[in-house]
């Protein structure tokens, strides 16, 4: 019999050798392991973005973007996510064209049902997807048809897909996003609507003294015990932030962004192109300059005089704005415009869109 210290000292002896063995195998495996995923994922972007002759990647937490390029053109980009989904997370790759549309989806990696949510990996489900706009509802049950007894997996893909189509969107493909300055809109309440989790979310915005005041939502039909609790939540994060760009809540992400798309569709004609590009009056060659813009009562017509570099005077014709209102406003617009030299000025309170057509109306007549 042996003792007890010569088999715990053989244990020893073979633990070793088997770790060694592993360490041994895992340092001539990984490469090849490595070098393969690097194969299979280059094909996949391949797949999905054909015309693309390099990509560039870009690294946003637990996303990766690839831009595709032929050439210096962009063509598209590929994104590679999780995505939870009914047997946990999912790693989903998702194509988008240079013009936003949907060249089609891979699923990297799974753990749903087999013969149920595993089928989210057959054609006849992902083809489906193909050809749609990145601002498609991507909603199963009006443009996306569902796996049969896999509803949940099947809105899992759809709402991830959604989701990382629209960040696309917003971060690589468009040209000059729309920007909204609360500040600027007028008084009163403002209906919009956009896609939710289980369907449309229709809201009430009410706007007072260029802040919004209140956020109702009017309609929704969100899973009770999460959507319609993330709902009061996400609605005071807009209000208390006064700004649209507010975190999600937890575990409500599509919820959530579709409030906030409802409240942005709601105060979206408010929206102006992005940032005016500064203007450099130093450019601009002595003389007189005219515009128009839409004042609340009709067209603003204006005359912009520049001298060595400076405005000097403007003149305004807004016969048809309220003198004691628009007028009144437009006369101390001149006054800042003349001491501040920029147009970046703030619109006068109850008067925002008779400020807003002559600034329009000065900005049209210097810009060209």
């Amino acid at each position: 019999m042996q003792s007890p210290m010569r088999l715990g000292l053989t244990l020893m002896i073979l633990c070793a050798l088997a770790a060694g063995l592993l360490a041994f195998t895992d340092a001539q495996t990984r490469p090849i392991i490595a070098k393969n995923d690097q194969a299979k994922l280059e094909a996949a972007l391949k797949e999905l973005l054909p015309q693309a002759q390099r990509f560039e990647t870009t690294q946003e937490g637990d996303k990766t973007f690839y831009q595709g390029y032929q050439g210096d053109k962009e063509v598209g980009v590929v994104a590679v996510f999780p995505q939870k989904g009914f047997g946990g997370f999912m790693k989903l790759m998702l194509g988008v064209s240079s013009d936003g549309k949907i060249t089609g989806f891979r699923v990297l990696e799974h753990s749903e049902t087999p013969g149920l949510g595993a089928r989210i990996t057959e054609a006849k489900f992902q083809e489906q997807f193909v050809g749609k706009s990145v601002s498609d509802p991507f909603q199963v049950g009006k443009d996306v048809q569902a796996i049969s007894g896999a509803t949940i997996s099947s809105r899992s893909v759809a709402g991830g897909l959604k989701l990382v189509a629209g960040e696309i969107e917003k971060k690589f493909l468009a040209k000059s996003a729309a920007a909204l300055d609360i500040k600027r809109v007028p008084d009163g309440e403002y209906q919009g609507e956009a896609e939710g989790f289980e369907g449309p979310i229709k809201v009430t915005v009410k706007v007072a003294g260029g802040k919004i005041v209140d956020i109702k939502v009017a309609e929704q039909h969100e899973t009770p015990e999460v959507g319609g609790k993330a709902l009061p939540e996400l609605t005071k994060r807009l209000v208390d932030a006064q700004s649209i760009n507010v975190d999600n809540v937890s575990g409500a992400t599509f919820t959530s962004e579709g409030v906030k798309a409802a409240v942005q569709n709601a105060l979206s004609k408010f929206a102006t192109a992005g940032p005016a590009a500064a203007l450099d009056l130093s450019k601009l060659a002595d003389g007189t300059y005219k515009g128009t813009g839409s004042g609340f009562g009709g067209d603003i017509n204006v005359e912009v005089t520049v001298r060595g570099g400076k405005i000097t005077d403007i003149k305004a014709d807004a016969a048809n704005e309220t003198p004691e209102v628009g007028g009144a406003a437009i006369k101390k617009l001149i006054e800042e415009i003349k001491a501040q030299q920029k147009l970046d000025v703030d619109v006068v309170s109850g008067a925002t869109f008779s400020s807003q057509g002559f600034l329009d109306a000065v900005r049209n007549a210097l810009k060209g």
